[in-house]
């Protein structure tokens, strides 16, 4: 959990409680490294901030280095399959 709040802090993001962070994480990253790449992470991905099945939202470059921070911290070898798979998306702010 320290590892991944100080990724998120280099990335500019709040830090997550560490009990939070063992939580959703735990100690290997779960099924965020898990799915890295895979049809549910693209899934996810393309219909994250849409609430139409299908229709790809515009997807905040926070929720990006989030997920960047998670698997930079957590499964680092699997990083450039990461950035293949969200170079393409369009991004806007629309997080606060």
């Amino acid at each position: 959990a320290q590892q991944l709040n100080q990724a998120l802090a280099a990335a500019g993001l709040p830090a997550q409680p560490a009990e939070i962070a063992t939580v959703l994480y735990g100690v290997d990253g779960g099924v965020s490294c898990l799915n890295v790449g895979n049809r549910e992470h693209v899934a996810g991905l393309s219909g994250f901030g849409s609430n139409a099945i299908g229709r790809r939202g515009v997807m905040d470059p926070k929720v990006l280095a989030y997920d960047a921070a998670v698997i930079t911290t957590y499964c680092p070898d699997k990083l450039a399959a990461f950035q293949d798979l969200t170079q393409s998306l369009k991004t806007a702010a629309t997080v606060p």
